[in-house]
């Protein structure tokens, strides 16, 4: 996931010491589960979203793994991989 998350931040334009300091926190969010961690608000799944748990935490340089975070859930799943394939065999096939 580290790997996936810091090609993912260097192709959005964030340097080298912003994703060192992404993949700290990630590190850090997985291992402390400390009443006192700087990510351990309790969320329930059935009266909020992944993406409004995350909007607790302001984005800013010194969280990036927040900015990271919102930007992941804010994607909206789509058909669209379905669809193109769909086009395709329309393509070959013409209309049915």
């Amino acid at each position: 996931m580290c790997h996936t998350a810091a090609r993912y931040w260097k192709a959005h334009g964030y340097g080298e010491q912003s994703c060192n300091l992404l993949l700290t926190q990630l590190r850090q969010f997985k291992r402390d589960k400390r009443e006192n961690s700087l990510f351990n608000l309790d969320y329930d799944s059935k009266s909020e979203t992944p993406f409004n748990w995350w909007l607790t935490y302001e984005e800013s340089e010194e969280m990036p793994l927040v900015t990271l975070a919102q930007k992941m859930f804010s994607i909206t799943p789509s058909e669209a991989g379905c669809e193109r394939n769909f086009s395709i065999l329309k393509w070959f096939y013409g209309d049915f």
